[in-house]
């Protein structure tokens, strides 16, 4: 009798797990033939972006719940000094493109996916001489209308031809709108202060300063190995200064004083503080208009 429980226990026992095994059979059966006719939703294709200005462009022109947007270098980071981590190699293997400005301002990315957004524009490009060095200038995302008329065909010849379902066209046009308003509104506000003089760190708003015909009297660097000999770099800008009587330096927000300070003690420039890379901004709208809010007040007091 204990013989024939036992027999019956197995017997039970290996009746559920064929049950189990048949149910899980069944289930991946239905989840393959549902994902195959999309019932279920696949895994978004990942975007990377060298800079926190080419996400916010970026995001402005694509359907986010299609795809997802990533930067390689963290708000706060210069791009020029930021080295990739493991975690980026990684995600810059399983990005399905790459945006990127290039001229210099990114590091160690040269990838199969990689968009370089200057590359099939070379008439943009400003360069502009520091010391005995001619620097190509790399902030094409500073000047609205080379975003409408440069930056978004860039990325949408790409977008389209790989990946079409990820673009929106209606984002794509209100985005437009909407920076077509802020050249507007920039050329307004800023005609009354375009006769007063400035450098900036990096010549990081030149693109900006000729759009708007502003007096961008000079750009200085940080890395003075770019500046070739510092004797002649200084004394080439002291004279600028003088000639024009410049008062205001632009730095970055994220830059230390102490590179500049000589310009403050031995020329008696004010140094204020600009965000080219949008740190702490969550659009391209509102990067721009606390940039150009903080250039017209400062220039306003020596106009």
């Amino acid at each position: 009798m204990k013989a024939l429980i036992v027999q019956r226990s197995h017997y039970i026992q290996k009746t559920a797990n064929a049950e189990v095994v048949m149910h899980r059979r069944e289930f991946f059966k239905r989840l393959i033939s549902m994902t195959a006719v999309g019932m279920l939703p696949a895994a978004k294709s990942l975007i990377a972006c060298s800079i926190w200005p080419l996400y916010l462009i970026t995001k402005e022109i694509v359907d986010v719940s299609q795809v997802e947007i990533k930067t390689i270098v963290p708000q706060w980071k210069d791009p020029h000094d930021y080295v990739l981590k493991p975690k980026d190699k990684l995600m810059l293997d399983n990005a399905s493109l790459f945006f990127e400005i290039g001229l210099g301002i990114e590091k160690n990315t040269e990838l199969k996916n990689s968009v370089v957004l200057s590359e099939n524009y070379p008439n943009l490009i400003r360069k502009h001489k520091v010391g005995n060095i001619i620097i190509a200038n790399p902030h094409i995302w500073l000047d609205p209308i080379v975003v409408k008329n440069y930056i978004i065909p860039g990325m949408l010849n790409v977008l389209i031809k790989k990946y079409p379902s990820v673009v929106s066209i209606k984002k794509v046009k209100m985005f437009k709108e909407r920076l077509n308003e802020m050249n507007r509104r920039f050329e307004t506000d800023l005609a009354a202060v375009k006769s007063v003089p400035f450098i900036t760190e990096e010549g990081a708003f030149d693109y900006f300063a000729r759009r708007y015909h502003l007096n961008l009297a000079g750009s200085v660097e940080r890395d003075k190995s770019k500046a070739g000999s510092n004797i002649r770099w200084l004394y080439d800008l002291s004279g600028i200064i003088k000639r024009q009587n410049v008062h205001v330096l632009f730095i970055h927000a994220a830059s230390s004083i102490e590179p500049f300070r000589i310009f403050v003690e031995d020329y008696g420039l004010k140094i204020y503080r600009l965000y080219p890379l949008g740190y702490g901004q969550s659009s391209y709208k509102s990067m721009m208009y606390s940039n150009e809010k903080t250039i017209l007040k400062v220039l306003k007091r020596w106009a």
